[in-house]
């Protein structure tokens, strides 16, 4: 009868945290309670953070890489475990946005070992079955409307960027599904984009969208984005690549869109999200003031029930020109974001 280890995915990654914090350089982990052969099999940490399963072996399960990567790639290498030098098949995982899923392969790979299968037969198995998953998943069409959201979105991001790349990502809420898209204490820009031809209305999701932080200013900037083939359309991954180009941090940016439950946007991900293509057709700066068509919270003050929960509804922005301000206004209006 196998053998049961003693871990699972939240073990897993809770023990690859703990490698996280050691500090820099090489950081091992023994994985006692696994039958593998010459010693146990180690999590690692290397010096780049990415995370690593070694598996002591024989000389003679020598591994080249394959070339095919899908974020996780399998070869055999020398490492320094426990004051000597042995060759190891080594399981890297080469993007941090794929740890989570990592941490399930490599429970499913100690599973196997511990029913008998050799290490290297049960870390390709595994890993080719995970690559078949990555290959039906890319496939999978992105929704329009979720990558238009983000799209325009990123867009603003990209005009906050120049006066703050740090201030760029921490204004940011759209991706956690904050009140308003970008948010200080003071000022707040809400992002709309349409994908329509020649209406302007928008949704608003919530009777707080429209109205301003406390003793502060709301903006509303509205993209009218066109689906048409075109050489300047651009898609998400394509924004993402110019704000690292404009020093925004592209791990950090990532691993916000990897947690974002309402876009979950994932590298690995990319070529179906570069199906979604975009060219920026009408921008629209609106002030969002006391005279701006809205629903509020304090406008039912007296007279909507609690047990109304929210209230979505629809805005025609056409003919807005006393709340819609010139192109002058906004880099202004992006620059009090990170003040």
């Amino acid at each position: 009868m196998a053998e049961i280890h003693p871990y699972d995915a939240p073990t897993i990654k809770d023990l690859l945290a703990h490698l996280a914090v050691q500090g820099g350089g090489v950081n091992l982990q023994p994985l006692p309670g696994v039958t593998s052969g010459k010693t146990h099999p180690h999590l690692a940490r290397d010096a780049s953070g990415d995370v690593h399963l070694l598996i002591p072996t024989d000389k003679d399960h020598q591994i080249e890489r394959s070339g095919e990567s899908s974020g996780i790639e399998l070869f055999s290498a020398p490492w320094g475990i426990g004051g000597s030098l042995h060759d190891c098949i080594d399981l890297h995982c080469t993007l941090a946005e794929l740890q989570p899923e990592f941490s399930t392969l490599l429970v499913m790979i100690l599973d196997e070992i511990n029913r008998g299968r050799q290490p290297l037969e049960s870390c390709s198995h595994v890993l080719a079955r995970f690559r078949e998953l990555l290959r039906l998943r890319q496939k999978a069409s992105v929704d329009p409307a979720r990558a238009a959201g983000l799209f325009a979105e990123l867009l603003w991001m990209l005009r906050v960027a120049p006066h703050s790349t740090e201030g760029a990502l921490a204004c940011w809420r759209g991706d956690s599904g904050g009140i308003h898209d970008f948010a200080t204490a003071d000022h707040a820009v809400e992002v709309k984009a349409t994908l329509a031809h020649e209406s302007l209305a928008i949704a608003v999701s919530s009777i707080f969208q429209l109205e301003p932080p406390p003793e502060g200013t709301l903006h509303l900037y509205v993209v009218r984005l066109g689906t048409a083939p075109s050489a300047n359309a651009r898609s998400v991954p394509d924004l993402i690549d110019e704000l690292t180009a404009t020093g925004v941090d592209r791990t950090s940016l990532l691993d916000r869109l990897a947690a974002s439950t309402l876009y979950h946007y994932l590298e690995i991900d990319r070529s179906a999200w570069e199906v979604e293509q975009f060219t920026a057709a009408d921008e629209y700066l609106f002030r969002v003031d006391d005279a701006f068509p809205k629903l509020t919270k304090s406008e039912f003050a007296s007279s909507l029930s609690d047990r109304v929960l929210d209230i979505d509804y629809h805005v025609d922005l056409l003919g807005l020109d006393g709340h819609l301000l010139g192109a002058e206004e906004y880099e202004h209006t992006a620059s009090l974001l990170v003040e």
